[in-house]
């Protein structure tokens, strides 16, 4: 039992929530939107793979990711993803 505790600890320790949050008032509210990139928690570029948001109202759309200390930096672009079409909108 003590050995369960002990791993709890370390693996609380280990993990940090990331909250995604953006606001698109071009976006219609049953838009689907996702973050994606390099890690395995956000896809790994795949968008079938990434966090899905949910929409919150406002124009704002938001999820939570439990990611391990070990998967950051995180690199993901910020853009829009169409139907057959992406367009990427920053660096």
């Amino acid at each position: 039992m003590l050995l369960g505790a002990i791993q709890s600890k370390v693996d609380e320790e280990e993990l940090v929530i990331i909250q995604f949050k953006i606001c698109c008032p071009q976006l219609d509210e049953g838009t689907c939107v996702y973050v994606i990139g390099s890690s395995l928690k956000l896809g790994q570029w795949k968008v079938q793979n990434g966090v899905k948001l949910n929409y919150s109202g406002d124009s704002f759309w938001q999820a939570d990711c439990v990611m391990g200390k070990d998967d950051f930096p995180l690199k993901y672009p910020l853009g829009a993803f169409m139907i057959g079409m992406h367009a990427l909108i920053g660096p």
